[in-house]
């Protein structure tokens, strides 16, 4: 039985890090959050209300959707400070391409 787990593919490096394998985390729980809007609202003098030019080129454009992660830790809880430090050191502010593993679907998921 394989062991639920997120890889994340930095951007424009090589490097993959799969949650259980590097930090020793198991995926408890995901929340995949949906994407905002990009809307764009025009002013036009002596016109009630804004222009909506959301869907200007009938196309509508979406921003950075939140992803959630809850995991359980493997190794003994007292290790959490010095494995968060790494954990923000390898991912905190970088662009991944993130793949979600779960035995409940038994496939890749890539957001």
């Amino acid at each position: 039985m394989a062991v639920p787990y997120v890889k994340f593919k930095i951007n424009g490096l090589s490097k993959e890090i799969n949650t259980y394998d590097t930090y020793g985390l198991i995926l408890s729980k995901q929340e995949i959050g949906l994407p905002p809007v990009k809307t764009k609202y025009i002013n036009i003098d002596g016109r009630d209300g804004s222009l909506d030019m959301t869907e200007a080129f009938d196309e509508v454009y979406y921003g950075d959707r939140t992803l959630t992660f809850t995991f359980n830790i493997v190794s003994d809880i007292y290790t959490w400070d010095e494995l968060r430090t790494k954990i923000a050191e390898d991912l905190h502010g970088r662009r991944c391409q993130i793949t979600v593993y779960s035995d409940t679907s038994n496939v890749f998921k890539p957001y």
